[in-house]
Parts: structure tokens; sequence; C-alpha cells
């Protein structure tokens, strides 16, 4: 059976799974980096800017973050929005996306929408720029 907290071992944190929102209708919750992350992604999944995960995580730097680190998400779209005044940057995003179609490229695609290949890439986690395929569904930062 499962081990009960005892006063000196502290009860785990709730912890939201990747594609979870995790918690109620207000307040925080956590998120663990999983294999494949990036903040760009996990803003996404919970509707906020990475400029405002950034500042709500203590991130100096946007582009490292590890498998295993703990970020504080917001628990609803609601606690996300509340936010804007307290952090002075805006929170929510619209989430931008294309679908590859026959002929594209990864180099154009950025082009066409006025972002730089590097972006590209990292928005969606590309190992390699070269390979993509139609029908891919690309999110544009």
């Amino acid at each position: 059976p499962p081990q009960q907290p005892t006063p000196t071992q502290p009860a785990p944190q709730p912890t939201a799974q990747p594609g979870g929102g995790g918690g109620g209708p207000g307040g925080f919750s956590t998120y663990v980096v999983q294999r494949g992350d990036n903040l760009f992604r996990i803003a996404l999944r919970y509707n906020m800017t990475t400029q405002a995960l950034a500042q709500l995580n203590g991130i100096v730097n946007p582009d490292l973050i590890h498998v295993g680190q703990v970020l504080t998400v917001p628990a609803s779209p609601e606690a996300a929005a509340a936010l804007e005044p307290t952090l002075g940057v805006p929170t929510t995003t619209t989430v931008r996306t294309y679908v590859v179609q026959r002929g594209d490229n990864a180099f154009r695609i950025a082009l066409r929408h006025g972002i730089t290949l590097d972006e590209l890439v990292r928005a969606n986690n590309l190992s390699n720029p070269a390979l993509i395929y139609p029908g891919q569904e690309l999110i544009i930062p």
C-alpha cells in the first residue's frame, strides 16, 4: 500500500502532467518539464506568453530549461489572465499555426510568416528542419 505522509515527511505537491492543466478554477499548479519541452510550448499549453511564464518562474534565459524542472503555472485561464497586472507583461497569447503543404520547406515557411528559421525550429522543437512533412502542423511564434 502507498505510504502515508508522516509529520516529518511533507505531502507531495500536486503536479500537472504534460497536456493537463491541474488545479482548480483559480490560483496555481505546477508543471514538471518533460523531454522535448521548451518554454514556448509550455506557455502555449497554459495560454500564456513565454515572457510571462519566464517571469512567473524567475527564468532569466527562456531557452534554458531542463527536464525535471518544476514550473509554476496558472491553474486556469482565469488565473493566467489575472497575472497580467501583477507581472506587468501581457500574459495571454493567440496561437498561430500553419499546416505544411507539399513543396514547403521550413525556411520558406519562416520567411512567409516574418520569422527566422531559428524561431520556427525552437517553437516546434524541430531536431532537423529539413524533415517536415505535408499535413504537419507547425506553431508560428
